[in-house]
């Protein structure tokens, strides 16, 4: 496996995050745990939180998390929570984990007294995660960017990219309520993806399809330093149009690198961040960018990689020490490549054979250089299989009975 490639400033010093009070929102969602658990293990205090509305979000070191009015339905309560939780627990910093958090904490400006959001602000969300401003962003900041037309009413005819091509939201509506990106291969197909997604109130954009590498990073970058963890992206969920599904760390080309910190500093971000780009004709077309930790932020913190506390740091504008050695680490999202190994044992096209996607999913289960998420060991994860499998089992003998 490739080795990790690491851009780092010069300037570090050590310090102690003891006293550092970090609020994480919301840790059922994929990779919350491990975040909280990589933050009280350098030592700082973690706070669970957990929304009304979902279920779960406890663990075993935390079986009662603070729980929060849903972001979506009730952002007034949502904020007064915050605030409240904020003060009266005398937090630092905040660590929103969810998209809806995130771009609500960013375009409120909420008040949170002396706690700080290790996140964007209302103006670098809208230039860097709303995918339809990217474009521009990406143009003035000197960044490729695939082909994109925006449809935000009736489907009406332009420059459209070539089919096959991309349907997707152009802003990520965050715990779990996204319409997913789909492939469309036809006028019709690509007429009603736009559609649905316009009558569901969301920006339509029409993207090229683009089939050349694709790279990922997780970063941060703070007054003191900038750190960069590349991943080379093997597969992705659904094929050809999700995200990424199996990756390894990498030495990534270092235009993606400069590119990285060219989008970044042109809004003047500091802070987590995970992006993606495609190679095409020895160019890097940035796709897609969340600051923000990611679902797969597990990977990074196995290989060494602590970005949880240099997020909270950064934040707060103190420098993190130097990195140590990375391990080399390779991600398989567990549930999207088991149902591809369903569909390769059936015979339909996946790409690869079911022994591919067998060694991938095995290695998981015998190696700590690669990350399985979600873990099949993961009890909560298990019975949430197990009881949608009885409700289809329910539901299809219910059928037959009448």
């Amino acid at each position: 496996m490739p080795t990790a490639t690491t851009a780092l400033a010069k300037t570090w010093t050590s310090h102690s995050p003891r006293e550092t009070r970090v609020l994480v929102l919301w840790v059922g969602r994929r990779g919350g745990q491990r975040v909280c658990r990589s933050l009280e293990r350098q030592g700082y205090r973690v706070l669970r939180a957990h929304p009304m509305d979902v279920p779960d979000g406890r663990s075993y070191s935390c079986v009662r998390p603070l729980r929060y009015p849903s972001a979506t339905d009730a952002p007034d309560a949502f904020l007064g929570f915050v605030a409240r939780a904020c003060r009266e627990r005398r937090v630092d910093v905040v660590l929103p984990l969810d998209e809806s958090v995130v771009r609500l904490l960013a375009e409120s400006g909420a008040n949170l007294g002396s706690a700080v959001v290790a996140g964007p602000n209302a103006l670098q969300y809208h230039a860097l995660c709303n995918k339809a401003e990217l474009i521009h962003t990406a143009r003035v900041a000197g960044v490729d960017h695939p082909h994109t037309v925006e449809v935000t009413g009736e489907v009406s005819t332009g420059e459209w990219p070539d089919l096959p091509c991309i349907v997707k939201p152009g802003i990520t509506a965050g715990s779990g309520r996204t319409e997913a990106a789909v492939l469309v291969t036809t006028i019709a197909e690509r007429d009603a993806a736009v559609r649905a997604l316009v009558n569901a109130g969301v920006s339509a954009l029409v993207q090229e399809r683009l089939t050349g590498q694709r790279w990922v990073g997780h970063c941060v970058l703070s007054e003191h330093g900038f750190d960069f963890l590349g991943f080379r992206v093997d597969r992705d969920y659904p094929r050809y149009s999700g995200p990424a599904s199996v990756m390894h760390t990498a030495s990534v080309p270092p235009q993606v690198i400069d590119a990285t910190r060219r989008l970044l500093e042109h809004v003047r971000y500091r802070g987590p961040c995970g992006l993606s780009f495609i190679e095409r004709n020895g160019r890097f077309l940035v796709h897609d960018v969340n600051l923000r930790l990611g679902a797969t932020v597990e990977v990074s913190i196995r290989s060494g990689f602590d970005i949880p506390g240099r997020s909270v740091e950064a934040a707060l504008g103190r420098p993190s020490p130097p990195l140590r050695v990375l391990t080399p680490t390779r991600y398989v999202r567990f549930d999207s490549e088991l149902r591809e190994f369903v569909r390769a044992l059936h015979r339909r096209e996946t790409g690869e054979p079911a022994s591919v996607i067998a060694r991938w999913i095995a290695s998981g289960l015998t190696s700590r250089q690669t990350v399985l998420d979600p873990s099949p060991f993961d009890s909560v994860w298990m019975l949430g299989v197990l009881s949608r499998r009885a409700k289809r089992l329910g539901s299809s003998l219910g059928a037959r009975l009448r």
